[in-house]
Parts: C-alpha cells; structure tokens; sequence
C-alpha cells in the first residue's frame, strides 16, 4: 500500500497516476529522502488501484469533572470537549451528559445540549452544570456526542463511590 496525493507536477522523472482527470504523484512514505513522484524501481511495473480516502466528520469526545458534597447530595459539573477531526462539517451535533448508576438502565440526573454544526478541525466546549446524585450511592460520567452524519461511540467515567461504599 502506497500513498498517492493530487499533484500539478510536470516533472517527467515523477511517476504520476490519473484519476478522473486529475493527476496525482506517487509518495514514499516508508523513508527518508523521496521527493514526490519517486519510486522504488521494485513497483515501477506494478498495477496500482487508487482509492479515495472518505471525507467524513470524526468526533473526539474528552471531559473533566468537579464534584462537590453534602450531607445527601453529590453535585457535578462536567466540561466536555468535542472535537471534529475529520474532514467534513459535523452537522446538527448534540450532546447527551449523565450520571449514571450502577444499575445502568438507570441514571441520577442528565441533560441534553444541542451544539450545531462543527466545522472540520474545530472544536466545541459543553458545559453542564450542578447534576446531582445521591451522597451514598455510585455513579460515573456517561456522555454520548452524535449528530445527522456522525456515528459516536459512548464515553464513560471511572466509578465514584458514594460515602456508604468507602468506609
């Protein structure tokens, strides 16, 4: 497997592909000292099979949290960050933050943000704020990023352990 990348080069030594009119080098990238276009003698007479790289929108989805305590009561705030690293607009993006219980068809408390549209290579930052959970009981960080055109996986916190399991 090689890499080959849209190029406007003339330079008849470079060895060049054409893919639906336009032209593309081939590129090294196993060592050092290849310019664009050259190639191993080993591959000059090989076939190649050009396949495009997907355009599409990546969600990387990372947080922190804060807890606070009272008497019956552990209050969160979680920042999370949602970045898009792929190539296209994430479009119509939401978030969905939870508390969740160890019994995990249940959850303490939740909130749903809808962010919009996140352009390729930029990022957005999700606040929420004072979700509660029971002072004695065990919950963890679940948060779920999706959108119209992107798949999300779950993200998960570790457990945090309410005051009747740490004594």
């Amino acid at each position: 497997m090689a890499v080959a990348v849209k190029c406007a080069n003339k330079d008849k030594k470079s060895y060049t592909y054409n893919y639906f009119g336009d032209v593309h080098c081939y590129l090294e990238t196993t060592g050092g000292n290849w310019y664009i276009g050259k190639i191993s003698e080993v591959f000059i007479e090989e076939k190649a099979n050009l396949v495009p790289l997907l355009y599409r929108p990546s969600l990387l989805v990372d947080f922190t949290s804060d807890l606070k305590y009272d008497i019956t009561n552990t209050y969160v705030d979680i920042n999370v960050n949602i970045r898009n690293l792929g190539t296209e607009m994430a479009e119509n993006i939401k978030v969905y933050v939870a508390l969740q219980t160890r019994d995990l068809n249940r959850e303490w408390d939740s909130i749903e943000g809808i962010l919009g549209d996140i352009p390729a290579e930029s990022g957005y930052n999700y606040k929420a704020s004072n979700l509660h959970a029971s002072s004695d009981e065990d919950f963890r960080v679940y948060i779920k990023a999706y959108g119209d055109n992107v798949v999300s996986d779950e993200y998960f916190g570790k457990w945090k352990f309410g005051i009747k399991n740490t004594k």
